[in-house]
């Protein structure tokens, strides 16, 4: 803001309407960002809710059987997951300007492929297997994503952008177990079925979310060439 800026425009300023405003003006590279983290949210959330049912419906598994399986694949799915995806960027940054966006990208796919294929492997420790996998390559899709999104924001407003960001995940996210119920009460409508469900789900959301990404590599490595040429 100018100096000597009025009340009215400083609490503009701090509802994050700069912010909005700046996302806005770079909306090639931000929308797809956000659509793709949207829908990949509410598999993520929905899948997370429902997998404890799923395996009892499934596999005919009980809850103590699914946490002491469940527990050290996802803890160590989690801990790979953050390294990869610090090891894959810096990789790819060497090659790309669009690196960010790019790993991004081909993370999402990796997961669409492990988030189909999971409720539908033969037994539960195989399921639970491919779903840490897709863990693992959704959180080190975090990592390029957040990079991504605080690289071409404007400096002054980069902590509101990345807030908005991490909204969106949220605010989505809390979705997922609507909806996935929903298609396994409207379209499936058998208990012993909630498998379906889950490939439905995924098999609808993260294609597109994948497509959403590829769609925001060029136009993410144009705003990066620009802030280049500007010194930054």
């Amino acid at each position: 803001m100018a100096a000597g800026a009025g009340l009215g425009r400083r609490v503009l300023a701090f509802t994050g309407l700069d912010a909005m405003r700046a996302i806005h003006a770079r909306g090639r590279v931000y929308y797809p960002l956000f659509l793709g983290l949207a829908l990949a949210a509410i598999e993520t959330f929905g899948l997370a809710f429902w997998r404890v049912p799923f395996m009892i419906r499934t596999y005919g598994w009980n809850e103590g059987r699914i946490g002491m399986v469940m527990a050290p694949m996802l803890l160590a799915s989690s801990l790979l997951g953050i390294f990869l995806g610090g090891v894959f960027v810096e990789w790819m940054a060497k090659r790309h300007k669009d690196a960010n966006v790019r790993c991004a990208a081909i993370l999402f796919g990796l997961v669409t492929i492990c988030a189909i294929t999971a409720p539908l492997m033969p037994t539960g420790e195989a399921s639970l297997a491919v779903m840490a996998l897709g863990g693992m390559f959704g959180l080190a899709g975090a990592v390029p994503q957040n990079a991504a999104i605080q690289r071409i924001a404007p400096n002054e407003m980069r902590g509101q952008v990345t807030a908005i960001y991490l909204f969106m995940f949220t605010f989505f996210g809390a979705m997922g177990s609507f909806v996935v119920g929903v298609v396994a009460q409207r379209v499936v409508g058998v208990e012993a079925e909630l498998w379906k469900a889950l490939v439905i789900t995924a098999g609808a959301l993260l294609p597109i979310a994948t497509v959403s990404m590829i769609l925001a590599i060029r136009p993410y490595r144009e705003e990066v060439a620009r802030l280049e040429a500007q010194g930054r």
